[in-house]
């Protein structure tokens, strides 16, 4: 069971001196419930926020793992991206083996070129419902290139691992729909516009406000939204403010009350409303539903 605590952990990139791959970790996965152990450091199966970009590829049994408080089942062959700032958790419940990709933002920008990131929605968009792919034979070649590349014995560099983790996660999108990214500046804005939102979003959920800081019309700012994300600049918006809500009201000690100030609400009643009708429950009624309440 993950265990839940006040707050939330944030795991930066731990970086090797003496690598080659500066920016690219790779562990092997093999959780066995018998010892309720995780066989890479840190170990974690508590919630925490990462400040980079991870790929579980499942090779072995089956587990639900938990992203953003939803529970995403996973079997063999399957393999689950969580974007840099999401939130996560292992599952120590299950028994299951795999594989841990783990790369900073530093490391994509430098090794996976700007016209294959405007293909890849998915590791900047914390919106994009699809987060689990089937791939079990690309998942296999990417395994063995990584185990025998980054062997003791071989001194692959950085651009060899960014050629591979390239050709790996365009595959993903290869079968989708040709409408995705093809313009970098719209996934250029959609990025400024995710980031302002992040930093902003307390201060003012109105996508008008996003517009003219971004020097755009709101006109222009939903259609890279919708082309990004299918969503409107407003309705991602409000997104994100549920999630940060729900990470508030699972880790902080403050009250409903508090923690709707923290968030920009004038008052509390403006708060619960807007989050019942995001997500179905009322605050309090979220936390039961998570098995948070105490008694």
């Amino acid at each position: 069971m993950v265990k839940m605590k006040k707050d939330i952990p944030k795991i930066k990139f731990t970086y090797s001196k003496d690598s080659d791959t500066k920016g690219f970790n790779f562990f092997s996965l093999d959780i066995d419930t018998s010892e309720n152990t995780l066989n890479f450091k840190p170990i974690i199966n508590t919630y925490h926020q990462i400040d980079f970009f991870a790929i579980i590829i499942l090779t072995e049994g089956e587990v639900k793992h938990t992203v953003d408080f939803k529970t995403i089942p996973l079997k063999a062959g399957d393999c689950l991206i969580i974007t840099k700032g999401q939130v996560h958790a292992f599952d120590t419940r299950s028994k299951y083996k795999g594989y841990l990709l783990l790369f900073s933002e530093e490391f994509l920008h430098k090794h996976v070129t700007q016209s294959a990131l405007g293909k890849i929605p998915f590791l900047y968009n914390y919106n994009q419902n699809q987060l689990v792919y089937n791939n079990p034979t690309n998942n296999k070649t990417l395994i063995g290139l990584l185990q025998s590349g980054l062997s003791n014995n071989s001194k692959v560099k950085a651009n060899q691992v960014g050629a591979l983790l390239t050709y790996y996660l365009l595959d993903l999108v290869d079968d989708e729909s040709p409408d995705i990214i093809t313009q970098n500046h719209y996934q250029e804005h959609f990025i400024q516009f995710k980031q302002l939102v992040e930093q902003g979003y307390q201060s003012t959920r109105n996508a008008k406000d996003y517009a003219v800081l971004l020097k755009i019309s709101y006109k222009h700012l939903n259609e890279v939204c919708k082309h990004m994300a299918n969503k409107t600049a407003k309705a991602l918006i409000d997104e994100y403010v549920i999630l940060q809500a729900k990470r508030l009201l699972v880790t902080s000690p403050n009250s409903v009350k508090e923690i709707s100030y923290n968030l920009g609400f004038g008052e509390p009643t403006n708060f619960r409303k807007f989050f019942h009708k995001h997500t179905g429950f009322s605050p309090n009624e979220f936390l039961k539903k998570m098995q948070l309440v105490t008694h």
